[in-house]
């Protein structure tokens, strides 16, 4: 006998215009086809969800990651996360890491995510003779925990969406560098909630990530602008009411 189909659900890449994340349902007719509906959400950011503190309890587990990651305990993590694939331009980080590491040596940065392109990175670095600084960690499933951690978020995408983990981390009150784009400005208001670098000069982003770790006064502004940004542009409140909504029909279908 034929096996009768369920329903499977995938998301789409969120808008940067809109804010709102496309889910894609397809499930089986009685003709024994598949119908696909798609539905618009909202995004949200839960208040304090992945807020970093300066505890007992926080410093002890950035430790353990530390430890786990055979990283001093000084260290400055800079960190990003993504499916690594070409247009993601990690070796661009990477050139300016190689940079920060001639002006100071207690740098790291930590590669979350996998993807085709992964070990391509991996070789660049090589090339570099960075690979002592860093950590090509993979697929995660503590990313926000990570995010906490990080003295410096960086990303160098430049297509038309954006990382929800760049979200994640402005809203942590992660100092953040990222390439000037239009669907990065949406989230990084220049000296206010981060640094956009010009994508075309790999020199500006190495300056704007060394400024941010080694100015005090700027990473602390970027800190406290960060979280009230995100709550603005990502309310939790609204973004319920729409799933329960969906769920409710979905659920009676």
């Amino acid at each position: 006998s034929q096996a009768i189909p369920h329903r499977t659900v995938a998301w789409s890449p969120q808008n940067p215009k809109n804010a709102a994340q496309s889910l894609q349902v397809h499930e089986p007719t009685r003709r024994g086809t598949i119908a696909s509906r798609t539905f618009s959400l909202p995004l949200g950011l839960p208040e304090g969800s992945v807020q970093a503190t300066n505890t007992t309890l926080h410093a002890a587990d950035r430790q353990r990651l530390l430890n786990e990651l055979a990283i001093p305990a000084d260290a400055k993590l800079i960190g990003t996360v993504g499916r690594w694939k070409l247009d993601k331009r990690l070796e661009d980080q990477l050139w300016a890491m190689d940079q920060i590491r001639c002006v100071r040596d207690d740098t790291y940065l930590l590669v979350v995510g996998d993807g085709p392109a992964k070990a391509h990175y991996e070789r660049y670095a090589q090339l570099y003779h960075s690979e002592s600084r860093v950590r090509f960690l993979g697929w995660r499933d503590d990313v926000p925990r990570i995010l906490s951690h990080l003295n410096l978020y960086c990303t160098t995408e430049l297509t038309n969406r954006w990382e929800w983990s760049l979200a994640e981390a402005v809203a942590a009150g992660v100092p953040v560098v990222a390439a000037d784009s239009t669907a990065h400005r949406r989230l990084v208001v220049q000296h206010s909630t981060g640094l956009l670098a010009d994508s075309r000069r790999r020199s500006e982003l190495a300056r704007w990530m060394l400024k941010a770790l080694e100015t005090p006064t700027l990473a602390q502004q970027l800190r406290a602008a960060g979280p009230g940004r995100m709550r603005q542009l990502f309310p939790l409140a609204p973004a319920i009411q729409p799933y329960a909504e969906l769920l409710a029909r979905l659920g009676k279908s």
